[in-house]
């Protein structure tokens, strides 16, 4: 259904994440750490290599806010960093607000992680089956891993803040939230449910 309306279905997840988050904490605008594979170039496709950063993802909301409209705004966000994720540097940042204490991160996160791609050479076939990569730090961290017929999702986060009960809430609640959002894609998203 995203992708009619011209969306990826990584954006569809951030903004329900995005959504989920705000309905939890209350901040109309939070800053999500949304990953990005730092290979613009086309020559960096297939370069080896830790080119992924978290770039600051942002979309101001309001509850009479349709999901749709969201979804809009968050393809146009997405789109945005997309373009500017080279630029991106924690130390401009450090040095306009001259707090030098602790390292800087987001504290919630997201990645979407496309299939992974065969390779073959004479009659041997592989394929990389998992990859990880922790450049920055987190809180909470919402990953999906895409194939051609599923979607593999995962939270990490911090287990010096939060117990596997917390967790498993969390995800509950993001689940419930998708099954919300694909029965009512007009809703408001104050009305989308998150509570079984």
């Amino acid at each position: 259904r995203s992708e009619n309306q011209g969306v990826l279905s990584s954006v569809f997840l951030l903004a329900c994440w995005q959504i989920l988050l705000w309905r939890l904490t209350g901040q109309a605008s939070i800053v999500i750490g949304a990953e990005f594979d730092g290979r613009i170039e086309a020559e960096l496709a297939d370069a080896l290599g830790l080119f992924e950063r978290n770039l600051p993802y942002q979309c101001h909301l309001e509850e009479n806010l349709t999901f749709s409209q969201l979804l809009q705004e968050a393809r146009k966000s997405a789109d945005e960093l997309h373009k500017w994720q080279q630029l991106f540097c924690w130390d401009n940042i450090l040095s306009s607000s001259g707090d030098l204490s602790s390292p800087p991160f987001f504290p919630f996160c997201f990645e979407c992680r496309e299939p992974t791609v065969s390779y073959s050479a004479a009659v041997l076939i592989f394929s990389i089956c998992g990859r990880r990569t922790f450049t920055d730090r987190f809180k909470v961290k919402l990953s999906f891993a895409v194939a051609d017929d599923s979607i593999v999702a995962a939270l990490q986060y911090d287990t010096h803040l939060y117990q596997l009960p917390d967790i498993q809430r969390l995800a509950e609640q993001y689940c419930t939230l998708l099954k919300s959002v694909i029965e009512n894609p007009e809703a408001q998203i104050s009305e989308l449910e998150i509570l079984s």
